[in-house]
Order: structure tokens, then sequence, then C-alpha cells
């Protein structure tokens, strides 16, 4: 898969349902990180597309693509989702974890990854519980 489609956000779907409720409770509240699941079909890159540009905040977009995503991938993969090279990910999740922040800066912010439940577990997903342990109260 190029990184091209890696990066390309769905598009806007004129007759897609408006679901203003969703959209509030995926922006709204205090935590800093949201997981959205659902079975393929539902809704999911639809509704998170709908997020982005929502209530002012930067945006990133990108999806993983199947067994591609170890710890070093997804870092790198979140920085080209916001136009920003990574050279040198980090060596483990704290340091993966440090350099996402940073990618993320200090303005809030949306990030979707999309298809995430392609990645590998064994380092994406403790590379994303730091980011989120360690988001201040308006990341997204």
């Amino acid at each position: 898969m190029a990184l091209l489609d890696l990066l390309t956000r769905p598009p806007r779907l004129p007759r897609a349902v408006d679901r203003p409720r969703l959209r509030d409770l995926l922006l709204g509240g205090v935590e800093p990180g949201r997981l959205v699941v659902a079975p393929p079909g539902s809704g999911k890159t639809v509704a998170a597309a709908q997020l982005l540009g929502a209530g002012g905040r930067r945006t990133g977009w990108c999806r993983v693509a199947p067994g591609a995503a170890g710890g070093d991938d997804l870092v790198r993969l979140i920085g080209a989702a916001f136009g920003i090279a990574v050279d040198d990910p980090g060596t483990g999740p704290l340091e993966r974890a440090a350099t996402v922040l940073d990618l993320l800066g200090d303005e809030p912010v949306v990030l979707v990854v999309d298809d995430y439940e392609l990645a590998r577990p064994e380092d994406g997903d403790a590379v994303l519980a730091e980011v989120l342990a360690l988001l201040p109260p308006d990341g997204r």
C-alpha cells in the first residue's frame, strides 16, 4: 500500500448522516483521547471524517496498513499525517510517545488512526497508551 493511500482522508460524503450527538461525545469531555470500536461497515471512518476541522483543531489522518504498524511505523505514520518527517522515532514506548507528543504540539488536535486494528499491537498499543496517559486534558 502506498504512503499516499495511507494518508488520504476519506472524501466528505454529501449524503452522510450528520451525527451531532456522536460528534459532541467524541470532541467533548475531559478525557484526552477516544477509542472508537465497532464492526466493519458501521460508519467509524465516516464519523471520524466528520470530526476533521471541527472546533478549529489541527487535524491529522492516517490509515494503518495490515501488519505494517509496529511502534516505529506508527510514529512515522503519525508524523506523515501532520506533514512532518520522523527520522528517529525512539527506541521504546516512552520515547516513541514523547515523539508523538512533540508531533501533536501544544494546541488541541484531532488525530485519526484509521484501521488501527490492522496494526501489530505489541508495539503500537504501548505507544498509544503512553501518549494517552501524557496528553493534556484538551488533547484529542
